[in-house]
């Protein structure tokens, strides 16, 4: 989940990674995301060969100096805070025993109904209040029966980088927004 907005990100940011030679051809042959991303051009390894120390330092200086064992349960307390957070106020019980959660959590979104409606709020939620969380029918379209899910749940990750206040405001605008439908 992303909720900040910031001066170093605008609204319309493009996917970070490396574009094609394709991100300035008006195609319409294929979707925008083949047109950019087909044909890589030169390949970079800097992210693949910085890795092993990005995942060392944090290792080593990662939640205050806990090491690993301490991002995980920091990340993992955050994910439970934002949670319950979440689902006082969707008016919800959470679905899952803490038990059985991580870093992630999915809740159910009460009175939407399809994926029509799961991908509007979750467009508002970007758009209006710059924040960018999943929203979704469940059971995925290929796995339904029927055309409709049987619920759209909305799915909430924590990370060093969120912070309890990003769900409060994930939280607020939800409120605001199911009030209006």
């Amino acid at each position: 989940m992303r909720s900040r907005r910031s001066a170093r990100t605008h609204r319309t940011a493009e996917p970070f990674g490396p574009h094609s030679h394709g991100a300035n051809e008006p195609a319409t042959d294929r979707s925008r995301f083949r047109v950019e991303f087909d044909w890589t051009g030169t390949s970079d390894p800097t992210a693949y060969l910085a890795l092993p120390a990005a995942i060392a330092l944090l290792g080593a200086s990662g939640a205050d100096v806990g090491g690993w064992p301490a991002v995980i349960a920091a990340n993992r307390a955050l994910a439970l805070a934002g949670r319950d957070r979440i689902a006082s106020a969707l008016g919800v019980e959470p679905p899952a025993p803490e038990s059985m959660l991580g870093s992630m959590a999915a809740l159910p979104i009460p009175g939407l109904r399809d994926d029509a409606e799961a991908e509007a709020l979750r467009a508002q939620l970007e758009r209006e209040d710059g924040i960018q969380v999943p929203i979704g029918g469940w059971p995925v379209r290929a796995a339904r029966t029927a055309d409709d899910p049987e619920q759209v749940l909305i799915r909430i990750s924590a990370q060093l980088y969120n912070e309890s206040a990003d769900y409060d405001r994930l939280a607020e605008a939800l409120g605001r927004r199911l009030r209006r439908t």
